[in-house]
């Protein structure tokens, strides 16, 4: 997207953020406790009043001519990014299918997207099982000197099922604190799902681990599968869905499907995970007289992201603010690494994220709408941030006003 539709965007923002409350407190009076929104359209547009077979009849034509209308066209990849960017997709019963395309899950080429699917599954039942061991099971193949439960050996299944575990129980007291306000991500088979894929992601890049955080970048992946499925299951209740829609929203692949959607956001999110020192002059920090106490910190990619996003977009679309913000020394890693390692996950309601990311996810598969997000975001509390005192702190209570807290993880 060009700079100057992206400058656009900003405002486009505040004014979607600005609604955004009345909005979603519709939306939690109609939806059904597990969150997805799609029976409460359907209700809502049926008014209940038609009988059993023409309600699934039309059911099953509505979600047909959605996917048509998405998918069906030469062009199709430009309309749904359009769709994303401009808020569209709220009420979508197939936006883990954009989203796929957004993060090039799925190839362009609709012919492949069977055969890819298959093979991204395969390749996530491949890494489960070569990451997800049992030593018992392979006890009688094993040298019981090196393999038992005693053993410091590295080649020891034992030794590596201990270190496992302490991973696994890591990444579960995250999970257990995800979205605990609501009761799908209460189910012991959704915080299994989301241990394992991260727990295989972790096996799967031995350098970055896992990290705190990633939990929830995961989850709302995990949550817009579940939607698609349900809305999936109920328009095929009456009718027999394509060979296409049965394999790209079949319900007993969400843990393998939500796996590549991670991995590839991951992609681009991993840098601001990492704690490695880059190389090259894009990341190096030179040490200068008078430097600000963040310009001084290690060079990591999160840093550079955070101060560039202050000192030069802030500057370019505020001064004044830019100007008061530099006197009261905020750095920008004390609110705005929260801000783009969660893509902004905690500062808005769960249905207003989903419309959030579409449009971060539609706009480009390196998420460069994030800085200007985080643009806006400090653009629409920027009288609370100038009310706030002239000493080096800000006021957590003045800027919750906002509901955008400057905390970071």
């Amino acid at each position: 997207m060009p700079s100057s539709e992206k400058g656009a965007l900003i405002k486009y923002s505040i004014i979607h953020y600005v609604g955004a409350e009345l909005h979603c407190a519709t939306l939690v009076s109609i939806a059904p406790s597990s969150g997805c929104m799609f029976n409460a359209f359907h209700v809502c547009l049926t008014g209940g009043s038609l009988d059993s077979s023409t309600l699934s009849e039309s059911t099953f034509l509505s979600y047909r001519k959605e996917w048509d209308d998405l998918f069906l066209n030469s062009n199709y990849l430009t309309r749904i990014r359009q769709a994303g960017i401009n808020g569209r997709l709220r009420s979508s019963r197939f936006r883990s299918v954009c989203w796929k395309l957004y993060l090039e899950v799925l190839p362009e080429d609709k012919s492949q997207w069977i055969n890819k699917t298959k093979e991204l599954r395969s390749q996530y039942e491949k890494i489960k099982e070569r990451h997800i061991t049992n030593p018992r099971k392979a006890a009688g193949q094993q040298d019981l000197v090196v393999n038992n439960p005693l053993s410091q050996d590295e080649g020891s299944l034992w030794n590596k099922f201990f270190q496992d575990n302490e991973l696994r129980g890591m990444i579960k007291q995250d999970v257990m604190r995800t979205f605990p306000e609501m009761r799908y991500f209460q189910e012991e088979d959704v915080r299994t799902k989301l241990t394992d894929i991260l727990f295989c992601y972790a096996r799967e890049n031995e350098q970055l681990l896992y990290k705190q955080g990633m939990h929830e970048l995961l989850a709302p992946i995990v949550f817009v599968l579940h939607c698609d499925h349900q809305a999936f299951q109920h328009a095929s209740e009456t009718a027999h869905p394509s060979e296409e829609l049965m394999s790209l929203l079949n319900p007993m692949f969400q843990e393998h499907d939500a796996y590549a959607m991670f991995s590839q956001l991951m992609e681009t999110a991993e840098p601001w995970f990492s704690s490695f020192q880059r190389e090259g002059k894009e990341e190096m920090l030179t040490s200068m007289p008078f430097a600000r106490p963040q310009d001084l910190g290690p060079s990591v990619a999160i840093v550079t992201k955070v101060n560039r996003i202050q000192d030069q977009l802030v500057k370019k679309h505020d001064v004044e603010l830019h100007m008061h913000v530099n006197r009261l020394e905020i750095a920008p890693q004390i609110y705005g690494i929260r801000w783009v390692r969660l893509l902004f996950g905690r500062e808005f309601p769960l249905q207003d994220l989903l419309v959030v990311w579409d449009a971060l996810f539609a706009d480009s598969i390196t998420l460069d709408l994030v800085d200007y997000v985080f643009v806006a975001m400090l653009l629409y509390i920027r009288d609370a941030c100038k009310d706030l005192p002239h000493c080096p702190s800000i006021s957590c209570q003045s800027v919750s006003q906002s509901r955008l807290y400057f905390i970071t993880i």
